[in-house]
């Protein structure tokens, strides 16, 4: 991962890199432990749908990773 772009309330959004392509994406890193309960869920079921989407006027979510403390939306 490269510099932060950007950070609000739950999450941090960095500049990152495709290994194999070289690519430039921006990757959105979420505490799992500043979710309160239930915002999980609903923000997976979120991540979910906008990967369903492809529109140039919606940001598109490539991959979803997560480790035990934080969820990474690509």
């Amino acid at each position: 991962m490269g510099d932060t772009l950007g950070y609000g309330g739950l999450s941090t959004t960095r500049k990152c890199y495709h290994k194999v392509t070289g690519e430039t994406r921006a990757v959105k890193v979420t505490k799992k432990e500043e979710l309160e309960y239930g915002e999980r869920q609903k923000l997976l079921l979120e991540i979910e749908i906008l990967k369903e989407l492809d529109h140039p006027s919606i940001c598109r979510v490539i991959d979803i990773f997560e480790d035990k403390k934080k969820f990474y939306f690509v």
